[in-house]
């Protein structure tokens, strides 16, 4: 999708808003995104996995389809669009989620495996984000969960 320029087109993607139990509407409304929604905890601003796209604004064509027709547009030899950018608005704590490996997923799933990284922007005073522990074998921490002696 080149212009008269020679140059690609950039398009503008419309965000899906997902209901999460733990949701809060903090986002939402900073953004000006309608939604009746009463828990808006996720929005993915960018995303091309089918079932959780992204539209692509004036196409009307989710981002999951528009990759696999465009390819040229993206230069990348992935099979499906790599890349998938959630903004989370929580109420409630959230617990660590742990992703396949790229091997596993393309064997089992069929699909990319999942690398993640949190930036916070903003937190209630005394907030925590806690992070990794300090079991020293495989035993150890499961007996730290049995117990939940998390640190």
């Amino acid at each position: 999708m080149k212009n008269d320029n020679n140059k690609f087109t950039p398009y503008r993607l419309i965000p899906l808003i997902t209901s999460r139990i733990w949701g809060g509407s903090t986002l939402t409304k900073s953004m000006h995104l309608d939604t009746e929604d009463l828990h808006p905890g996720e929005i993915i601003a960018c995303g091309g996995i089918e079932g959780r796209d992204t539209r692509i604004y004036g196409l009307n064509q989710p981002l999951s389809e528009f990759f696999k027709n465009n390819r040229d547009y993206f230069n990348l030899k992935h099979e499906v669009f790599p890349l998938t950018l959630n903004l989370i608005d929580t109420n409630e704590p959230l617990s660590i989620q742990v992703h396949p490996t790229e091997e596993y997923a393309q064997r089992v799933e069929h699909c990319c495996g999942l690398h993640e990284a949190w930036l916070v922007l903003d937190s209630k005073e005394n907030a925590e984000l806690i992070a990794g522990h300090s079991a020293k074998t495989k035993t150890a921490l499961l007996e730290s969960f049995q117990s939940c002696n998390y640190y």
